[in-house]
């Protein structure tokens, strides 16, 4: 398995990188691929969640949140979306 390790330095308080990564539904508001997200479930956030997301280059994807740390990140899996046979991500606040 590869394990892929990038860290972003944000000049900003926690919480307000906070209201964009805790929003999943804004994802085309940072990521720079992301043209759209659109939300595959009731719940905004928390475990379970799923949202598809129109990439720039290349097909969509879907995702599913696994875990769920309030102000702090979560952890996802792409569940749909060719060349993802085992993907998984977590975005995390320190």
């Amino acid at each position: 398995m590869t394990i892929i390790d990038h860290r972003v330095l944000v000049n900003a308080p926690p919480e307000v990188v906070w209201e964009l990564l805790g929003d999943l539904s804004a994802l085309p508001k940072w990521h720079v691929n992301c043209q759209n997200t659109s939300m595959l479930t009731t719940q905004r956030q928390g475990v379970g969640v799923r949202r598809r997301n129109t990439m720039s280059s290349g097909p969509d994807t879907v995702e599913e949140i696994l875990t769920w740390y309030n102000n702090l990140g979560f952890e996802y899996t792409v569940v749909d979306g060719p060349h993802y046979r085992s993907n998984r991500g977590r975005l995390r606040l320190q």
